[in-house]
Parts: C-alpha cells; structure tokens; sequence
C-alpha cells in the first residue's frame, strides 16, 4: 500500500504495474482486496493535498487547464461521472470542496474495470497466451475504448452547453 502511496504523487508510475505485481503475489481474491485498498489511498492522498490547499490552488489549476471547468460544471449538476484521468483531477477536485464520498465512489467506479482487468493480467503472466492473458487484454481493450468514448460524449456535451448562447 505504501506504493501506491507514492503512485498517488506521481503521474509517471503506472497502476497497471501495482495491479498486475498483486495479482502475481497474492490469490485472486486479496489481490483484489489488496488492489481496492490501494485504489483508496492513491485516490486519497491527492484529493487531501488539494482539500488542504483550498481553493487558490483550484483557481491556478483552472488558470493552467482550462477544461477543468467543464468538469466542476459535471459537479453542479449533480453528476458522479466525474471520473475522467486528467491531469491534477484528485488535487482540483478536493481544492474545490467537492464532497470527498461522491468524489471516492466516482473515481472507483470508474477505475475499478480496468483494476480487475489488469490483476487478472498479473495472475496470466506466467503462461504465454493463457486464457487469463488474453481475457485481461481483450478486457483492457475494451474498456480503454469505451471510456474514451464515454468520457469524449460527456466532455462534448458539457462544452457544446456551456458555449451555447443563454436562450433565456
């Protein structure tokens, strides 16, 4: 857990390495475990930098990456579609206030295909094109295809209303 503590400082280490290392050590089950305690922390430690920050380090982060904005906008209207990996996200989210449960369940829900995904690659690596392999691949894929898909929709829609005209 400690590693992922230092993942959630750093955008250079992948998860995918932290994932499969568990499911290559443990039994599937505790390697799922092990993965979703992980998750917490590395989504944790960066949301609580940017809570303690407050909100002058949410407005430099607006300034630096203009599209966060469209995201806060996801944030008023309700929504926990908030789970799009961009750059300082877990740090502008806690900067802002916004409640750290919604914000947890969000990030999971959106990390958590991919988590299992890339465990089962850690239980497959052994074997050369075992089932395991193939499956977490194929997976992986999968889900890496759809969430660009998802997330472009939804960025999309969120930017075509705010560069609407006000109607009213």
């Amino acid at each position: 857990w400690g590693c992922y503590a230092v993942k959630s400082l750093s955008v250079f280490f992948p998860l995918l390495v932290l994932y499969a290392a568990a499911g290559r050590v443990f039994p599937l089950s505790k390697a799922l475990l092990v993965n979703l305690i992980g998750l917490v922390i590395c989504e944790s430690i960066p949301y609580g930098i940017g809570r303690l920050s407050g909100t002058s380090l949410a407005a430099k982060l607006r300034e630096k990456y203009p599209k966060l904005l469209a995201l806060e906008t996801l944030h008023q209207r309700g929504s926990l579609i908030l789970t799009c990996h961009l750059l300082c996200r877990s740090l502008y989210f806690g900067a802002v206030r916004l409640p750290y449960f919604p914000y947890l369940m969000g990030s999971l829900t959106g990390l958590l295909p991919m988590m299992v995904a890339d465990t089962l690659l850690g239980k497959g690596i052994g074997g050369a094109m075992s089932p395991e392999l193939l499956a977490a691949w194929g997976i992986s894929v999968l889900i890496a295809a759809a969430s660009l898909l998802f997330c472009r929709n939804v960025l999309k829609k969120t930017w075509n209303h705010k560069e609407q005209p006000n109607e009213n």
